[in-house]
């Protein structure tokens, strides 16, 4: 009886023992490494991503016992984790995202151009997914690579959908130094929205481009490109809802809400258009976009103008009036139109028909002044002189600018344009020349006498 118990004590421990194994087993993983896919990156942009361990599985030995649990690494902030089953709440986003940005990333991928990259071989546990790009902002991205759910613990492959918290528009132009009247390209470059909103609460419905320009007409779209598409006229539509009182435009909408079936989020999408400068001192031109499941950052970009002033004065430096000028770039006259007493700008092709190429000094400080110019170099020519004055004067006066805006005015000497008096003639009535004049007379006279005296004695 005794040996009996004693066979059936060893049975009991051994099954305990059996028992306690098979708890450590079922824990276990099959596969110890997984991957990690992050889609809906922006495209045709180098976008850099790093991958931060937040969750380990921690093995602890105790009397010859192994357990595992789930634990959180010190750094990690705003995460809670169930240490049996791995399940992960995430109580401040934010503050996750700021201790992942402050910790060193585990693995990094720098410059990636396509919409998606994999994390391979990743090992088990529980990531926090960082990207970032001159596209936009995009929010905190978590993944797992355990199989909670699975008789045994695996490892298992996660795919995680970057989320833009905004995105980004740029604006170029092919020139920022202008005059008035003139055409500018301009480039706007952002990229195409996502389908859901953050919260998958709404679908995209609405993608429109709205441009504001000040001083500046736009003329027409030159292209519009969505990912490595050419859309035609009819794929888009535009409207320009307001003008300013000189014609100018106010705002410029370019709905693309038609192309949102045709293209995936995070699309590169570029608009070029023309402009004509309608302002004489600058322009500047802001964009942004309407969509309802993202935020878009605003982008500008402006244009400035140079003005010249010249200054009519005699010998002495006093102020002269009336002469009138012709300015020539190129050897050719330019048209103005005139804003004020001796204030011009320059006209726009469609002003040319009232405008003048004949500018008036006259005002009583002699000045001249002409706006709405860009670089280069200007010939003042006098066409008209002021009364008692010579005429026919010129200057050539030459603009330049830098990126700071910084306009330099140069000329041969400084910006006052000189006339000289006439030489003065004797009033009606006194001597002046007549004395002269008649002894001429008398004189021409006396040699035909003396030359006809002399033919007749010859003929004699």
């Amino acid at each position: 009886m005794k040996k009996i118990k004693k066979i059936l004590a060893a049975l009991l421990t051994l099954v305990m023992v059996l028992g306690m194994s098979m708890t450590t087993f079922a824990v276990e993983q099959t596969t110890p490494t997984s991957d990690i896919k992050v889609s809906n990156l922006a495209e045709g942009v180098a976008t850099d991503l790093e991958l931060h361990k937040i969750i380990y599985l921690d093995k602890t030995t105790e009397n010859g016992v192994e357990t595992q649990s789930w634990k959180l690494f010190d750094w990690v902030q705003g995460v809670t984790i169930n240490s049996q089953s791995g399940e992960v709440a995430i109580t401040d986003a934010e503050a996750l995202k700021a201790a992942a940005e402050a910790h060193t990333a585990d693995d990094i991928e720098n410059d990636v151009t396509g919409t998606t990259y994999t994390f391979e071989n990743v090992s088990i546990g529980g990531y926090v997914v960082l990207a970032s790009d001159a596209a936009g902002t995009y929010g905190l991205m978590v993944a797992n690579t355990y199989d909670s759910d699975a008789k045994y613990l695996k490892a298992k492959d996660a795919e995680v959908i970057a989320k833009w918290e905004s995105h980004v528009i740029t604006k170029e132009t092919n020139d920022n130094f202008v005059h008035r009247g003139q055409t500018v390209e301009f480039t706007v470059t952002t990229t195409f929205p996502p389908k859901k909103n953050a919260a998958g609460t709404a679908d995209l419905t609405t993608f429109k481009v709205i441009d504001k320009p000040e001083g500046l007409k736009i003329t027409g779209i030159t292209s519009i490109t969505i990912g490595e598409t050419s859309l035609d006229a009819d794929d888009y539509s535009v409207s320009e809802t307001e003008t300013n009182f000189d014609g100018s435009t106010k705002t410029y909408v370019i709905d693309l809400s038609s192309q949102i079936n045709n293209f995936d989020a995070g699309s590169k999408v570029e608009i070029k258009y023309t402009a004509v400068v309608y302002s004489d001192t600058e322009y500047n031109n802001s964009v942004d976009v309407d969509s309802n499941t993202v935020e878009y950052s605003p982008a500008s970009t402006e244009g400035f103008e140079a003005n010249i002033t010249v200054t009519k004065v005699d010998e002495d430096g006093d102020f002269l009036t009336g002469a009138q000028f012709q300015v020539l770039k190129n050897d050719t006259a330019l048209y103005f139109i005139k804003t004020d007493d001796g204030v011009y700008k320059q006209a726009l092709t469609s002003e040319e028909s009232g405008a003048t190429q004949k500018l008036d000094v006259s005002t009583a400080d002699g000045t001249l002044k002409i706006t709405g110019l860009d670089e280069g170099s200007y010939t003042f020519k006098e066409i008209k002189a002021p009364d008692g004055y010579s005429g026919g004067v010129e200057k050539t006066i030459t603009v330049t600018a830098d990126t700071e805006k910084q306009v330099t005015i140069s000329a041969s000497s400084e910006t006052n344009i000189v006339n000289t008096k006439l030489s003065s003639l004797p009033s009606t009535g006194g001597i002046g020349t007549t004395i002269f004049t008649i002894g001429g007379c008398v004189i021409m006279i006396a040699a035909a006498g003396m030359f006809f005296a002399s033919r007749r004695k010859e003929s004699k």
